[in-house]
This record gives structure tokens, sequence and C-alpha cells, in this order.
């Protein structure tokens, strides 16, 4: 399937093939789905695949402002294409503090085994410690929240900069992202340095993890049975 989205645009020519390719870098710095994404762009490349053929100007389909027909075509869209990201954004921060959370009680049952005391739910839950330097749950909500939040600036303004003459400031934006990623991350181990014991395991489990996991979960499960139900008509 991505190969022949590949090839189609690869028949783009001149004029045609410098707009979707703007139209590209727009989409791919918006907050939206994947999937709803990847319709709206295969929806456009077929209009100007189209257009092409019959020989028409650029500006007789998008417009005069290319800026304002990548809003209509990327603004009118469901609220869940705007929800489902961020999601989709968190959801490796969550699967990350799954593990740690899991090796932690894991060493916690080991080591209370070892010496022979009864361990329960409950004291697991309230008297989870995680070291210094090693992230828990406060310290990845931090930089999963704050990567996002920075990240959605930046892409905002690379929005803004797409239509003009301005290449390398978008450039120099995509560098300071992974600049700000990692600003975030020691954002998030200086908090843990300070937080960790002062907060009981089940507070920190429940900032990022169940929330993101269960959206996440019910949306696809969603999109499951809407699928298979209009496969089956």
């Amino acid at each position: 399937m991505a190969d022949r989205y590949e090839y189609y645009v690869g028949q783009l020519e001149g004029d045609y093939l410098e707009t979707f390719k703007k139209i590209q870098r727009y989409a791919n710095v918006s907050i939206i789905g994947k999937k709803y994404k990847r319709e709206v762009l295969s929806s456009i490349l077929d209009t100007f695949l189209n257009a092409q053929s019959e020989g028409k100007d650029i500006s007789k389909v998008v417009g005069k402002d290319t800026e304002k027909f990548c809003r209509q075509c990327f603004g009118e869209n469901p609220l869940r294409e705007h929800i489902l990201p961020v999601f989709e954004y968190m959801l490796p921060f969550a699967l990350a503090w799954l593990v740690i959370l899991a090796w932690n009680v894991f060493d916690i049952i080991v080591s209370r085994n070892a010496v022979g005391d009864k361990i329960g739910f409950f004291h697991i839950a309230v008297s989870l410690d995680i070291p210094p330097f090693r992230l828990n749950g406060i310290g990845i909500s931090l930089i999963a929240v704050l990567s996002y939040v920075i990240f959605w600036i930046m892409n905002g303004m690379i929005k803004k900069m797409l239509f003009g003459k301005h290449a390398k400031n978008i450039m120099l934006l995509q560098c300071m992202k992974g600049v700000a990623f990692v600003l975030c991350v020691i954002v998030g181990i200086v908090a843990d340095t300070f937080i960790p014991f002062c907060t009981p395991a089940w507070i920190e489990f429940t900032l990022l993890t169940p929330p993101v996991i269960i959206v996440y979960g019910i949306l696809k499960i969603y999109d499951y049975f809407k699928n298979r139900t209009l496969k089956s008509k």
C-alpha cells in the first residue's frame, strides 16, 4: 500500500509535486490520527493526478492560498482524530512505565520471599520505591507531557513557515525537537530525585499509564468492531 502511494506521488510533476510535498509536511506536523491523515493525503493525491492529466493549473485546484487549502483539508475532521494522536504519542511512555513497575514489583516479591516476609498487593502498592535517577511514573509523565506541549508549539510554528521562504528555520526547529526532548528527560530525572520517596507507587501509577491505555484501547476496540461490521455488509 505504501509502495503504491509513493508510486503515485512520483507521477506528480512541477508545481503539483512541489505543492503536494508542502501539503505532506503540513500533514506530518498536524496533530491528527495517522489513518485519517493518510486518507486525506490520498484524496488530495487523486485530485492532483486528475487535475494534472487534464492540464489544469495548480491554482485552479488549491487556490491562491495553499495554507488555507491545508487548513480546510485537515481542519474539518472528527474530534477523535485530535484525541487519538495524544494517546498514540504517550503510549510508549505508558508502556515503559509498566515495564519499570513490573520489574520493581518482581524485585520486591523476590527480596521479600528471600527473607521469608509475607507480602500482599497493598503492601507493594503503597511501599514501592524507585531509586533516584531511575524514571518512575512522575518522571515519565513529566517527560511525556512537557515534550508533547513543546512539540505541539514547534509544529504550529513549522506550519506557519511552510508556505514562505523559511526552509532553514524549519530544519532548525526540527533539530530543536531533539534538544527539547533531552531537556524534558533531564527535568523528569531531576523530579524523580525529589518526589519518588514522598509518593506512594499507586499514585504514580495512576498519573499516566491507566488513562492512556484504557482510552487508547477503547478507541481501538471501537475501530475494530466498526470495521468488522462495515466489512460484513
